[in-house]
């Protein structure tokens, strides 16, 4: 059985995927190659029962914590010399 070309008319053989007289595609061929065997759905784990969903970040706290303020430390300043009169 042929085939003819959609572009050019030419008779082309049942399972040639291009036309040999001028080269255009004919589409997949009456031979079809066997379709892969789909792969098993893998089950979806059931969450436990009494699990409570996990929050998707930390709470936050109701206030901020106050700064810690620091201070530089007190040198000790010596007395001045007493001057003579």
């Amino acid at each position: 059985m042929t085939r003819p070309c959609p572009a050019c008319g030419a008779a082309n053989a049942e399972d040639e995927d291009f036309c040999g007289s001028c080269g255009t595609y004919l589409g997949w061929s009456s031979r079809r190659p066997a379709p892969a065997p789909e792969p098993a759905a893998a089950p979806e784990p059931e969450p436990a029962p009494d699990s409570a969903p996990e929050p998707d970040s930390a709470p936050e706290p109701d206030s901020a914590p106050e700064p810690v303020r620091r201070t530089a430390p007190r040198r000790a300043v010596p007395d001045p010399a007493p001057t003579p009169a």
